[in-house]
């Protein structure tokens, strides 16, 4: 039996299927299906050692770079992914186009408290839009893991946040 490495869990392909079998294509399904893809083949990226608690150099990048990998993989030709997008006098991470919509997508990395929502809400409003996606990695040691709200409501509209696992409890420990 030959194995079909194109559909395995968290792959492009079996993610740019699920998204063109999609009626209404909605950014919030391509950024759950990067955490997906991430959680299920990713996490070591953006680690030296999780054992020891030390990350690579600019995991926020990784995140950015890994994003724009998988987006451009599942979206291809239905639309258009940007990087750094200038807005006021900052940068919004990710850019996502579709329908001539731009959706703005904020990255970071979550080692304590809570960061991001201010700075997106500023681009959301310098862009007019009133949704935004807040993507956290959260890098946070399993026994010290918090609940986070999935969406905030802020004055210039929803930012729906989502939380990529980049530190789960190992199979063996639980």
């Amino acid at each position: 039996m030959l194995l079909d490495i194109r559909g395995f869990p968290g792959g492009v392909v079996s993610e740019r299927r699920k998204w063109q079998k999609l009626k209404r294509r909605k950014v919030h399904s391509l950024v759950l299906g990067f955490k997906n893809a991430i959680e299920a083949r990713a996490i070591d990226a953006f680690w030296i050692s999780r054992k020891q608690g030390k990350l690579r150099k600019r995991p926020e990048k990784i995140a950015q770079s890994l994003f724009a990998v998988f987006a451009m993989g599942v979206i291809g030709q239905t639309g258009c992914l940007l990087r750094e997008v200038a807005s006021g006098i900052g940068y919004v991470d990710v850019g996502v186009i579709f329908s001539r919509t731009l959706h703005l997508i904020e990255m970071k990395v979550l080692r304590d408290a809570l960061v991001g929502p201010d700075q997106l809400e500023q681009y959301m409003q310098k862009e007019k839009r009133r949704e935004g996606f807040l993507v956290l990695v959260d890098t946070i040691p399993p026994h010290k893991k918090k609940i986070l709200p999935t969406t905030i409501k802020t004055p210039s509209g929803l930012i729906r946040v989502v939380v990529v696992d980049a530190n789960p409890t190992p199979p063996s420990r639980k």
